[in-house]
């Protein structure tokens, strides 16, 4: 009789059970939603420094010039709009420096579209792409990409990335430890 009695469970009780635990999902789901989205972020950013050292180090190890930019559309060898870095990235040899791909230059690397994140690039001399000359160092080219989530942008998310004329790559920090980074003079990021 107690074997009976413990193996069956009551329609009410089964629903009482998945009902809690759908509750304590949900908690637990929105919780762990900020950390998703500093995790995306910070992905996005690693994958922007990855391609700068690729385009300096290409330039540098084999005497060219070679462009940085955002693409047109995902399959395109053209460059896009300015602020459009976060749609996927070119990296290619610009053999005559005419920011396209053309002639003998060619490819490097497709980036792919970042997932989670929108990226813009505000810089000196506002240019929509970035070139490298055989020395390393940019084509008078040096400003500050922001990156933020796409969906929910609190500034505790909002990363940069300040790249400088030798081609030098620093990325933001929180400096005084209220959960948002600061820009190089200590103004809080915003993701607006």
């Amino acid at each position: 009789m107690f074997k009976t009695a413990m193996s069956a469970l009551s329609l009410i009780e089964m629903l009482v059970v998945l009902s809690i635990t759908g509750i304590m999902l949900s908690w637990a789901m929105v919780s762990f939603s900020p950390l998703i989205s500093r995790l995306s972020t910070n992905a996005d950013v690693d994958q922007f420094v990855a391609l700068i050292a690729l385009a300096r180090h290409t330039a540098i190890n084999q005497g060219v010039n070679v462009t940085v930019c955002p693409v047109h559309h995902t399959a395109s060898d053209r460059c896009g709009q300015r602020n459009h870095w976060h749609l996927g990235t070119l990296v290619f040899r610009d053999l005559n420096g005419n920011r396209k791909v053309d002639g003998k230059d060619s490819v490097i690397r497709r980036f792919p579209a970042l997932q989670h994140t929108t990226a813009s690039w505000r810089a000196f001399r506002n240019r929509s792409y970035l070139q490298f000359k055989p020395t390393g160092i940019t084509a008078w080219q040096n400003g500050s990409f922001y990156f933020c989530p796409a969906e929910n942008p609190q500034p505790q998310h909002a990363r940069r990335l300040t790249l400088n004329y030798a081609g030098r790559v620093y990325r933001s920090e929180d400096r005084d430890g209220d959960g948002i980074h600061e820009d190089t003079r200590g103004n809080p990021l915003s993701c607006s």
